[in-house]
């Protein structure tokens, strides 16, 4: 037995461990959401607020998802709007934006992690919100009966654990308020909390159990993400339809923050890659690279978001007198705010590209434009010193890249075009060397995920266009979306008083310790819009309720 059939035979055997301890991981843990979001009333065009606690039901603490998943839906689980955020030390914070051309009617926020999809979306937690669009006649249709708790209907000041007390009920705009929260009684640790101060009319709760229109997949097994975003899917031959095993595949991040990832599917014919915390969308090109030629790999990716249907109440959109004095105002700053905003620039600097290669500096950079451009590429292999040979196996051609370590000799190097691996040399050396800006050599092992590299050999064109190279055929480029990029929401007063202060929420916290300290101090000043107000402070005890506690107050022109 050579070192290639024991290294690729212990390479299969870590790869069915791998997958068995995956498999065994993701069915022991099972995860739950509790959601608040900052109110239940809003404008198209405006950002809704959310904030979340991460806890596991069962399976290690420690071995919690790394990822929510936050959505807009509409009472069916259309998603409308969807975002990814970072779960760190069981909370996660964030916001989605309402589309400036969304109908009026009842819709939900719904927030779960992946592998809370193996239970279905029953599971998932969702808050119900009211979205107004003053510019469209459209309503959203809705028949079902919805019972909204109003304020008065949930606590006069003290609830639960705490009490808000304000110095006064009455204040003038841009007046500083500084409200106190303190225990009503001893609490030991309180798990989550956040406060936000809206427009009374705002807010409501509303209680009901959602019915997912069908069972939670039973062929279809969700990982929990305790890497990060991570992307999945399963490899198919094409003329059978058959599950493919054992078969390496590439992830190429094109673009900015571009990288290379590899694995091979597990003995069902999966796979899964733990992404980069980046944030937004970026280009990824996936493909299967097989040596057999009779198997035509067919690429699948799952969707990252659930698109498994669900029933919620679909309420008859309807507004109280004051609701829609309150949407007015709300529709009324939000023009305000847009108005008065400023563009950032975006000062980005731009990197030099080895910083941003992912393999580090080459051992050598050969710049094409600095020799005669000869007729192929095959030649600058053959001519020129680049530690890289062409060698020749049953009339086949292959590169090998010489360096000092064993690793060198029985692992294949990986070939690159503009950041995705070619597994064809033969299409490789065909490229004309009038598209080839330069390339790129390490001359040592390489190890990325599972798999170990004989070197790097990667080609680097002058446009970005893979120098016009024929792409694997099994490949799948997609616009993929990695953390959702921060949001700008600020409470913050406008630094010049010649400036209107247009608020919609006056304040949303999300940063409190878990430890119960004898009161909170909290400061906000009030708007120029005149009008009722309410603090809410929300938590979570440690008997998994969230409770919430309200104070009112007035501002007077």
């Amino acid at each position: 037995m050579n070192n290639r059939l024991i290294y690729n035979t212990l390479l299969l055997i870590g790869m069915s461990l791998n997958a068995f301890c995956q498999s065994a991981d993701a069915l022991m843990v099972q995860e739950s959401v509790q959601l608040v979001i900052d109110r239940n009333l809003y404008v198209a065009g405006e950002e809704i607020q959310f904030a979340a606690f991460v806890s596991a039901m069962e399976g290690p603490q420690n071995q919690l998802s790394k990822v929510l998943y936050a959505e807009i839906i509409e009472p069916d689980g259309k998603s409308l709007v969807n975002g990814k955020s970072l779960i760190t030390n069981h909370f996660s914070s964030g916001s989605l934006n309402i589309p400036i051309d969304l109908i009026s009617g009842i819709y939900y926020i719904r927030a779960y992690t992946r592998v809370m999809r193996n239970q279905g979306p029953g599971a998932y937690a969702y808050c119900l919100v009211k979205i107004v669009n003053p510019l469209v006649t459209d309503v959203l249709e809705g028949t079902d009966t919805l019972v909204l708790k109003p304020v008065e209907a949930i606590s006069d000041g003290q609830w639960g654990q705490q009490r808000i007390t304000l110095p006064k009920a009455r204040f003038l705009p841009r007046e500083t308020i500084n409200p106190v929260v303190s225990a009503a009684q001893n609490n030991a640790k309180i798990n989550f909390r956040c406060v936000s101060v809206v427009p009374e009319a705002c807010f409501a709760e509303a209680d009901f159990t959602p019915v997912a229109k069908s069972p939670a997949p039973g062929n279809q097994l969700y990982y929990a993400e305790t890497r990060g975003v991570s992307v999945t899917g399963e490899v198919r031959d094409k003329k059978n339809d058959r599950l493919l095993p054992g078969i390496r595949i590439n992830l190429s991040i094109i673009g900015e923050g571009r990288d290379f990832m590899a694995t091979q599917t597990d003995s069902a014919g999966q796979y899964y890659f733990s992404l980069p915390a980046y944030h937004g969308y970026r280009d990824v090109f996936i493909c299967a690279e097989t040596a057999d030629t009779a198997v035509q790999a067919v690429v699948y990716i799952d969707n990252d978001f659930c698109v498994q249907p669900v029933r919620l109440l679909s309420p008859a959109f309807s507004l109280s007198t004051e609701e829609s004095a309150a949407a007015l105002q709300l529709a009324r700053n939000l023009r305000i705010t847009n108005q008065f905003q400023t563009i950032a620039t975006d000062k980005t600097s731009v990197l030099d590209y080895d910083e941003k290669a992912f393999y580090g500096r080459p051992n050598i950079k050969l710049e094409l434009e600095n020799y005669v451009l000869l007729p192929t590429m095959e030649e600058y292999f053959v001519e020129l010193p680049t530690m890289v040979k062409l060698r020749k196996k049953q009339g086949i051609k292959y590169f090998k890249v010489f360096g000092p370590q064993s690793e060198m000799t029985f692992n294949d190097p990986l070939v690159l075009v503009d950041w995705v691996a070619i597994n064809n040399p033969e299409k490789v050396l065909a490229v004309s060397p009038s598209n080839v800006a330069r390339i790129e050599v390490v001359n040592e092992p390489y190890v990325k995920g599972d798999i170990t590299y004989g070197g790097i050999v990667s080609l680097i064109s002058k446009r970005g266009d893979f120098a016009g190279i024929d792409l694997p055929s099994s490949g799948v480029f997609l616009n993929y979306l990695f953390y959702s990029n921060p949001t700008n929401f600020s409470t913050q007063m406008p630094d010049l008083q010649s400036i209107p202060d247009a608020r919609n929420t006056l304040l949303w916290v999300t940063d409190f310790g878990s430890e119960q300290p004898d009161a909170h101090r909290l400061q906000l000043t009030a708007p120029d819009s005149p009008g009722k107000y309410v603090i809410l402070w929300r938590e979570l005890s440690s008997d998994g309720v969230i409770q919430t506690t309200m104070a009112k107050f007035e501002v007077h022109p």
